[in-house]
């Protein structure tokens, strides 16, 4: 049913999709043969919930239909009732997690970021979150080394990384989307002068199999994950009528495979930075709990100082209800050992 959405992109064209039933009333369609508009519920079977079939009305049947003006009809009705349902199921979810402190902490993520500009060497300034700025600048990277950017895009925490390295050493920039790799090299075309640019590096690549391709070749690994990033879905009605309590588990496998994969990619005695902006713990610290679990003796947690956050059992996070709306933002920051 998350088809619906996006279903003005399927206007006209010859197209199977999905439906689930309590919704099948707000579905209307034209048979391309009968050349007629009627509500398909009429004469609509479901076959495993994977496509749509239907009889004529003389009783014999397509091979294909149009899709009409479905979203008209069915797609506002049926995404205002699942954003109140997930809103509902979301808030539960993470009261469960955060008590008497959600409420606050919802409110907060509510309100605008409190960001930091890059000024100069920059050729324009850029604006990131504060807390994002001071994740980035603790990995302990310099002139002359060997980093790669697992996940880099859009690039803020990219440009942070630059300004580090001048122009020396190498800065791989990673990210398997397309879009988002378009915008990373906008960021890096646009901001940084030529001579920062001449050492960077953009790829696409699957960063939870980095490791199989290249082992020990950098100095440090930023791994700032893709996470369910609350923040967004709080603030945007689709984001948060596609949520699921399901999310974040097929999120934290995602990122213990990118996590591992970075502790292959890195030199013994580097340091790996890993980051959400997530505040669910089993997308933060438990992700590095399983690390230890794994690969324990492989690699030490190091302390860091960065304002604003609070410990947790393995690493810290930068909240926004009690950074000044900074974050939310989880970091730990890791070495290497074998």
């Amino acid at each position: 049913t998350e088809k619906w959405k996006n279903m003005q992109a399927f206007r006209g064209k010859n197209v199977y999709f999905s439906i689930s039933e309590p919704y099948i009333e707000y579905l209307s369609i034209v048979d391309r043969l009968d050349s007629v508009n009627f509500p398909v519920e009429r004469n609509l079977t479901v076959h495993n919930r994977r496509e749509i079939k239907y009889s004529r009305r003389d009783g014999t049947k397509p091979s294909f239909f149009l899709v009409d003006s479905v979203r008209k009809v069915f797609g506002a009705k049926m995404t205002k009732r699942q954003t109140s349902d997930a809103a509902q199921r979301f808030d539960a979810y993470y009261a469960s997690i955060y008590a008497d402190r959600w409420t606050a902490l919802r409110a907060a993520m509510t309100e605008a970021h409190a960001q930091r500009e890059i000024g100069e060497p920059l050729l324009h300034p850029y604006y990131l979150d504060e807390a994002s700025f001071f994740a980035a600048d603790i990995l302990p990277a310099g002139q002359g080394d060997d980093v790669l950017d697992m996940c880099a895009a859009p690039g803020g925490k990219t440009l942070v990384l630059a300004l580090k390295l001048q122009g020396t050493g190498s800065l791989i920039c990673n990210d398997r989307s397309a879009t988002r790799r378009a915008r990373l090299r906008t960021v890096i075309d646009e901001h940084l002068p030529a001579s920062y640019r001449a050492n960077i590096m953009v790829t696409g690549h699957d960063a939870s199999r980095w490791g199989l391709h290249e082992q020990q070749a950098y100095d440090h690994v930023l791994l700032d994950a893709p996470c369910s990033s609350e923040r967004h879905v709080i603030n945007d009605h689709q984001a948060l009528s596609q949520w699921s309590e399901s999310r974040p588990k097929r999120l934290a496998i995602q990122q213990f495979a990118m996590l591992a994969a970075a502790l292959e990619a890195v030199r013994i005695g580097g340091t790996i930075l890993y980051s959400t902006c997530s505040i669910n713990p089993a997308e933060n610290e438990r992700v590095i709990e399983k690390l230890y679990d794994k690969r324990n003796g492989r690699f030490e947690e190091l302390r860091t100082s960065v304002p604003y956050s609070e410990q947790r059992p393995h690493g810290a996070i930068v909240l926004p209800d009690t950074a000044l709306g900074r974050g939310p933002l989880f970091f730990c920051l890791l070495r290497r050992l074998s």
